[in-house]
């Protein structure tokens, strides 16, 4: 991004897209419909299209995949500016370029705040072995209430969050219609009207738990003949269900009583509170057993497989039965960068900001001041 122009200013490309879309973009930058969405991308639906921003980039800008851009139009002036608005309007198939410049900056601020409020929500890494505190959940959600008011001209009503039952103990986001203004919800969180924001045991003693024999299998003298530890598949499991860590699953082949077992645990995510629905409960997969459900006790989930195959490599993998791809995406590079760039927001949480396209979320705030 050129230093000279303001945030999320520059300059970007209109081409045609798949299925007669029409993409606003960066050039080289990749839009949502052009490569799947992972981990790394914010993610924003808006009237007649969808827009991305990576991550990890100071580029504010956003990719967009207009499928509407007759529909579209309400809003590309005041995230893009006139010069795009009108490029989209003359768009004849051949590709050409504008220098994005919002007409209002503070929407297209709040549009990305607004993503990267969703991303937390999805793929947010709390980690008690990593010590990552978990965010709140009905505080992120008050305020993705409040950015997507603020944010009105552009979602109207295509990425507002549904209010979920106020009973609901699982982790489920609610929505909050009268929290206001900024000032409002920092004085709620303050006075402590969302909860407490759950806080970390030592890191320590969690990565002291991954791989130690199980309680059970000590008392019967267990031989325990292999152990492994290993992480999980981000894609295949929802949030709040698993330590987002790389050494949050844990293996051991016994052998006890004549029988030969696999002991599979997996810590379970900071704050994991009320009873899971069974369909989202984790499940232990291998070559060398058979599909294991898990079962929460504590802070971890445990389940106990019998070695069906003892002459095929033991290696054991945790998931949501249904979810994902049907095949594991080798992403843990990426799980480790994400990971460095959840603990570097904690640690900025706390200072002060003056950039309205990178300021902490509330979530981000209670989760830094949490003594953990």
């Amino acid at each position: 991004m050129n230093p000279e122009l303001a945030p999320g200013t520059g300059e970007v490309e209109v081409r045609s897209g798949p299925d007669g879309t029409v993409v606003v973009a960066p050039p080289a930058i990749a839009a949502l419909a052009e490569g799947a969405a992972g981990p790394d991308t914010l993610v924003l639906a808006a009237a007649g299209a969808h827009l991305t921003w990576n991550l990890f980039s100071d580029n504010y800008i956003p990719a967009a995949v207009l499928d509407d851009p007759d529909l579209a139009q309400q809003w590309i002036w005041a995230v893009y500016g006139e010069e795009v608005a009108l490029a989209v309007a003359d768009f004849d198939g051949v590709p050409r370029r504008a220098i994005a410049r919002p007409a209002r900056p503070l929407l297209a601020a709040a549009a990305r705040r607004l993503a990267y409020a969703h991303w937390a929500a999805r793929w947010w890494p709390a980690s008690a072995i990593d010590a990552i505190a978990a965010l709140d959940d009905r505080l992120l959600a008050t305020e993705i209430t409040t950015l997507t008011g603020e944010c009105e001209m552009l979602v109207d009503g295509a990425d507002a969050l549904d209010e979920a039952d106020p009973d609901d103990e699982f982790g489920t986001m609610r929505t909050v219609a009268d929290a206001g203004e900024f000032g409002t919800m920092r004085a709620l969180a303050d006075a402590g009207e969302f909860g407490t924001v759950p806080t970390l045991g030592r890191a320590d003693d969690y990565a002291l738990a991954v791989g130690a024999a199980d309680v059970d299998a000590t008392a019967r003298d267990a031989t325990v003949l292999a152990r492994g530890v290993t992480g999980w598949d981000w894609y295949r499991c929802p949030p709040g269900i698993l330590d987002a860590s790389e050494r949050a699953v844990s293996w051991e082949v016994v052998r006890a009583d004549g029988a030969t077992d696999v002991r599979v645990r997996a810590v379970a995510a900071p704050g994991l509170r009320g009873l899971v629905p069974e369909h989202l409960r984790p499940t232990a997969f291998g070559a060398a057993i058979p599909p294991t459900p898990l079962v929460l006790s504590g802070d971890h989930w445990q389940g106990l497989a019998p070695l069906v195959d003892p002459a095929a490599p033991v290696t054991v993998t945790v998931r949501v039965p249904g979810m994902g791809p049907a095949e594991s995406v080798p992403a843990e590079e990426l799980r480790h960068r994400i990971r460095d760039f959840a603990t570097t927001r904690l640690r900025r949480a706390a200072q002060a900001h003056d950039d309205p396209y990178d300021t902490p979320l509330l979530a981000e705030i209670a989760a830094a001041e949490a003594d953990y």
